[in-house]
């Protein structure tokens, strides 16, 4: 019973946390909306236009997983498609994507969502306590190594205490931070992608995919 009762309370907080960033990326459409003038309608509409099949995608597959929460399924996609949606959510002036030669080979689009959402919405959670904080993300592709996706922010350095505990076990944090980065964990692991903390000093804290 308390590993059926883990299982439920794993599932409920991941669960809570897919919602949390497509309500992140909903948020970021209807500030553009708030904030496009009428001589860019054209622009904007072409974002939407983009964004909501991403967006519906995103919401059937979390109902899914509410319905048949031990199922585990995959949505693959190619990096350059992948790339480019995730750009287009997180289309802030804070946030700078930098990328060599994209992988050809297919991803697992649903856990890097995942993981790239949350260290995202976390890093841009920081910029409205740390208004002068930027963030960069940077695809680097490597035929001996695979590649990886690094995500730094310039902002103030976590407590060595989290920064332990951050992958291992949930972490109460005013904006979730601990507990969506465990799943985040969790998830990259059970697709074979790693998720580390590579940097965690006063203006370069860097995760790495």
């Amino acid at each position: 019973q308390n590993a059926y009762m883990q299982a439920f309370y794993e599932t409920g907080s991941r669960l809570t946390h897919d919602i949390k960033n497509i309500l992140q990326s909903v948020g970021t459409l209807v500030s553009a909306a708030e904030q496009t003038e009428d001589s860019d309608s054209k622009a904007l509409l072409k974002l939407i236009r983009k964004q909501l099949p991403v967006l519906n995608t995103r919401i059937a597959t979390t109902l899914d997983k509410l319905k048949a929460p031990g199922e585990d399924k995959k949505r693959l996609e190619k990096m350059s498609a992948w790339w480019k949606n995730l750009q287009l959510r997180h289309n802030q002036d804070c946030v700078e994507f930098i990328s060599e030669n994209l992988p050809l080979q297919d991803i697992n689009a649903e856990v890097l969502d995942s993981v790239l959402d949350n260290l995202l919405n976390n890093a841009l959670e920081k910029t409205k306590h740390q208004p002068d904080t930027n963030i960069k993300v940077e695809m680097r592709n490597s035929p001996e190594s695979g590649f990886c996706i690094d995500v730094t922010d310039s902002g103030k350095a976590m407590s060595a205490q989290i920064a332990n505990d951050l992958f291992k076990k949930h972490i109460a944090s005013p904006n979730g931070l601990g507990v969506g980065l465990y799943h985040a964990a969790q998830d990259s692991k059970q697709a074979g992608y790693v998720l580390s903390l590579q940097s965690n000093v006063n203006g370069m804290v860097r995760f790495r995919v």
